[in-house]
């Protein structure tokens, strides 16, 4: 009785270790997909070759591929460079899809669906998870480090309609959780009309902020907000809110 009682045990200590193995082996071979499909899409965008290109020009080949691409987002000095995904009648298409529409723990960047690329919204998300692979958008991180947000306070995000570059303008945590001392409703903060809500808000961006970037949007700005997940809370957010800076804009103090 004892003799099989161990037997048994040691079947499913070995299905245990089978399976773990598994799932590690799938993880690698998952980020090995992931880099290599990333560089596969890198090679298919146009290089500038001396003369300025729209974004349908650069990005014609991944166009055809899949119409769902309605942009582009690139950080320097990190893996960010990925398309972005635009699927309004299901938002959150893209969250365990790869580019090619197949199936990926790692998904793809995503654009909230209220978003209107053509005429700007006053705030667009990008959605993408923080894979501890560090593809997607796990990179966010590196910005609770002042130091290297003050080598990289721009990035760009191009899209179909609008070529941009996004000033930094806080990074913070929150949690998805109204209860919860650290919620900012982030992710519905669209359309605003009234000024002073408007302000209301990107003072409590400010205050939650790391550090302080000093820079302060103004009413009517354009703001591009990126959001992943963030470990140290449950339902944990690492949120990073940035404004378009325009063609020819004066400097001024934005304090």
């Amino acid at each position: 009785m004892k003799k099989k009682i161990r037997i048994i045990l040691m079947v499913f200590c070995l299905c245990i270790f089978c399976f773990s193995l598994y799932k590690v082996i799938d993880y690698f071979y998952g980020t090995y997909q992931t880099n290599r499909l990333v560089k596969e899409l890198h090679s298919q965008i146009k290089p500038d070759a001396g003369k300025t290109m729209t974004f349908k020009e650069k990005y014609e080949m991944l166009l055809k591929e899949n119409s769902d691409m309605i942009g582009w987002i690139k950080i320097e000095d990190t893996v960010i460079d990925y398309p972005v995904m635009l699927t309004p009648n299901n938002e959150e298409y893209y969250l365990r899809l790869d580019f090619n529409k197949e199936y990926s723990w790692r998904g793809t960047p995503f654009l909230n669906k209220e978003a209107d690329i053509e005429n700007i919204s006053d705030n667009m998300i990008i959605y993408a998870h923080n894979m501890d692979d560090g593809t997607m958008f796990h990179d966010l991180e590196k910005f609770r480090d002042v130091n290297f947000y003050q080598e990289h306070k721009t990035f760009t995000f191009d899209t179909i309609y609008h070529n941009g570059t996004y000033e930094i303008v806080a990074i913070f945590k929150t949690v998805d959780d109204p209860s919860h001392e650290l919620y900012i409703d982030y992710y519905r903060f669209f359309n605003i009309q009234d000024e002073t809500v408007f302000n209301q808000q990107i003072q409590k961006y400010k205050q939650m902020a790391f550090y302080d970037t000093g820079v302060t949007p103004e009413f009517g700005d354009k703001l591009l907000t990126l959001s992943t997940c963030e470990y140290s809370n449950k339902n944990g957010r690492l949120v990073l809110v940035a404004r378009k800076v325009e063609k020819n804009e004066s400097k001024k103090n934005r304090n």
